[in-house]
């Protein structure tokens, strides 16, 4: 992070997060909720070395949670150059960590590493073993090994998990205080199949009563051991600060962490500092439809409702007493909007339950607009009207595809819900839903006759965008007028045929906002049928005298292998024939 700049408000951010964070009268709890794009990573990167520079001679033990892997590998070299070994899942600590020196960075996802899931086979290979070194059950019969292969192949499962296999495996490994933690841990009270039961103790009479049958009751139980076993060794790691990217897309964890026995809870519970980062950590709107039932009774979790919980967790154990005071303080200040005095002229008891609301906040959120720093009238946003008959206004056909599809939901499928928004969004939306939304789900129920309009047959792609609004401004803004498709892509590093086609041009982005999932669906498969069609019409892209790329295919020259591997004698024989190439020259 040394190499990277931070900009004004990006440093700022950063001092006061540390302030929160190492403050031990606080919650030491922080939410940094900068806008899309204004570097939110980059800000915890900063923390981490201001982090250390405040403490200098102290290891720092992070761990960094992600909801995809790839994302957290690409952003460990972001937020630490040097971080210590790569451990990707909770259960690797087993196989021991280095002692900590400097800073000590682990990136999980809570997909693999905070559920209750079964684990990779080499996690059943460890739970295998405990069963046997810690709870000294008999596991060389074959029923054992068997109850723990759950997914895993036979012949890839049944040699690793002979005792000499385990033994080498993992002999010496666990320290014995680990074990003995484990065991405890183990032999606690939890609730199994509606019974409070101890597993550990029942584990040999559900090995030897399963059947195939069974196999979720399986699932659960051996997720309940491994999830023991990721408790100790979070306790084991003891992270001096938690950071949360993207949380939204995990925000189950936060309320998991009320449970106190989650692994949520003993990750957040251990005195570590937490550091959220996310534009979005609550939705900022929730419709009546949107707000989840219950049984007879009706939950209202709204965004309300959710911005609330986000509070209450950044407040850590005085949460419930400051979410008191913040209900209550937002209710007067919608009171006093409502009753308008601050139209008639100023209202300084407005301003001040204003400031104080600011006030109980910042003590653990901070947000950054673009607009806040931007001096350009434009804020660095343009707006352009599209102009032409086609731009400005929808076609009769795509009047007469909203009737159909309104009178399709409302007849069909008996719902109104976004009618306008999935017109608006995406012509003949049908065809690019999948079976999340509502009213695909229903009309695989009911299978409905699909009229024109709601979905598209293959041979009707051509025209598809043509009838919406939108994909017609987002095709002119992608190919133009000029015959700049080809910049759709990207230009590669380094190519493997004498390139023309680029020029001096610099490819063209664009990048697309939707609620909808189904539509980069239909972004993908629209624009690039409309690219091939393009590349019909006018013809061969390369010249007479150009080479044209390698294709992969069966009676093709090459094999994939061929490029992927390094070939020494490939490479002699390319560097001869280039520089020949040269001399020719």
């Amino acid at each position: 992070m040394s190499d990277v700049r931070m900009a004004e408000f990006q440093q700022a951010a950063v001092t006061v997060i540390c302030d929160r964070l190492l403050d031990r009268q606080g919650s030491r709890r922080f939410l940094l909720a900068d806008e899309v794009g204004l570097g939110k990573t980059i800000v915890a990167g900063g923390v981490l070395e201001e982090w250390q520079r405040r403490r200098p001679g102290r290891d720092l033990v992070v761990v960094y949670l992600c909801s995809n892997a790839e994302i957290a590998d690409q952003n460990r070299t972001k937020l630490a150059e040097e971080s210590g070994q790569v451990i990707s899942r909770i259960t690797q600590l087993a196989y021991g960590r280095q002692k900590p020196s400097g800073l000590m960075l682990y990136s999980f996802t809570p997909g693999t590493s905070l559920s209750e899931g079964t684990g990779l086979k080499w996690e059943r290979h460890l739970l295998l073993f405990l069963a046997y070194h810690v709870l000294r059950h008999d596991i060389r019969k074959g029923r054992w090994r068997e109850y723990f292969r759950c997914g895993a192949r036979e012949d890839g499962w049944f040699p690793g998990t002979t005792l000499r296999a385990l033994r080498k495996e993992f002999h010496r490994k666990l320290s014995r205080a680990v074990q003995a933690r484990i065991a405890e841990e183990w032999q606690r009270l939890v609730d199994f199949e509606g019974e409070r039961v101890v597993p550990a103790e029942i584990l040999a009479d559900e090995v030897a009563k399963h059947t195939e049958d069974e196999s979720r009751r399986r699932n659960r139980l051996i997720g309940i051991l491994r999830q023991a076993v990721q408790r100790v060794l979070l306790d084991d790691l003891k992270p001096d600060l938690v950071i949360l990217d993207e949380v939204q897309k995990f925000s189950h964890v936060i309320r998991e962490s009320e449970q106190k026995k989650s692994i949520a809870a003993r990750l957040f519970d251990r005195g570590a500092a937490v550091l959220i980062l996310s534009a979005t950590p609550y939705r900022m709107l929730s419709l009546d439809h949107e707000i989840e039932a219950h049984g007879d009774e009706r939950e209202k979790q709204s965004h309300y409702d959710e911005f609330i919980d986000t509070v209450k967790f950044l407040y850590a154990d005085r949460g419930p007493e400051m979410v008191r005071a913040l209900r209550a303080d937002l209710h007067a200040f919608r009171t006093r909007l409502e009753a308008g005095e601050f139209v008639r002229g100023h209202d300084e008891q407005l301003r001040a339950l204003k400031s104080r609301l600011e006030g109980k906040l910042r003590r653990v959120i901070a947000r950054t607009e673009r607009n806040w720093y931007l001096q350009e009238r434009g804020k660095d946003v343009e707006e352009v009207f599209s102009s032409g008959a086609g731009f400005a206004r929808p076609h009769k056909d795509e009047l007469v595809d909203y009737i159909t599809l309104r009178r399709f939901l409302l007849d069909k499928v008996e719902t109104s819900q976004h009618v306008t928004e999935y017109w608006k969004s995406c012509p003949a939306p049908f065809t690019f839903m999948d079976a999340q939304y509502a009213p695909m789900a229903a009309t695989r129920r009911q299978r409905p006759i699909l009229p024109d309009g709601v979905v598209a047959r293959p041979t009707q792609l051509g025209a598809l965008a043509g009838r919406n609004l939108r994909f017609r401004r987002l095709f002119n803004t992608v190919f133009g007028d000029r015959d700049e498709w080809r910049y759709l892509w990207v230009r590669p590093s380094y190519t493997y045929y004498r390139d023309d086609f680029f020029k001096d041009q610099d490819p063209r982005k664009a990048l697309v906002f939707s609620s909808w999932r189904f539509v980069p669906k239909a972004i993908a498969l629209l624009t690039s049928h409309e690219a091939e069609q393009r590349i019909a019409r006018r013809g061969r892209l390369w010249e007479a005298d150009d080479q044209a790329p390698l294709r992969f295919t069966e009676k093709g020259s090459f094999h994939v292998f061929d490029l992927c591997f390094p070939s020494p004698a490939l490479a002699a024989v390319l560097e001869c024939e280039r520089k020949m190439r040269a001399a020719s020259e």
